[in-house]
């Protein structure tokens, strides 16, 4: 079953095919695994400001959980730290309007949170994101869960 959902060539078109394949979650492990794709791909195309607005609570209130689920401790304890420093809470960002957006964004550093995500993003002498090897494990190690 592996080798036909989740082999490699999903490395090749990104975590985001693993999101569409898994669908509408149907338990913990499946809402961890989209949990952190989707973590990813915003703070990739966004950054975490724009995770804050985009994402639903009940991903955003248990996304360090979720992380540490997959063994990506080091984003877990980044935005854990984060979050806890500069006073944000683990909820939605609601906004009427992109300039409430903006503003938003700029209320915070996240600027310093994002240059961070990017540098432990892919490691040192490596191709691919850490993260993708660790979501790829993760399922593989709870494969009758998928």
């Amino acid at each position: 079953m592996y080798d036909e959902k989740y082999g490699e060539e999903y490395f090749e078109e990104g975590l985001y095919s693993i999101r569409d394949n898994i669908g509408i979650p149907k338990n913990e492990k499946q809402k961890a695994v989209i949990a952190v794709i989707n973590f990813d791909f915003e703070i990739q195309n966004g950054g975490l400001a724009q995770y804050l607005i985009n994402e639903e609570n009940e991903y955003i209130e248990k996304i360090v959980d979720y992380l540490r689920m997959l063994g990506a401790e080091e984003q877990a304890t980044l935005l854990e730290t984060f979050m806890t420093e500069n006073d944000i809470e683990f909820k939605s960002v609601e906004t009427s309007s992109i300039e409430e957006s903006i503003e938003s964004e700029k209320s915070k550093p996240f600027d310093k949170f994002n240059d961070a995500y990017m540098d432990i993003y892919i490691p040192d002498g490596e191709y691919e994101p850490y993260l993708n090897f660790l979501v790829i494990n993760y399922i593989q190690d709870n494969i009758e869960d998928f």
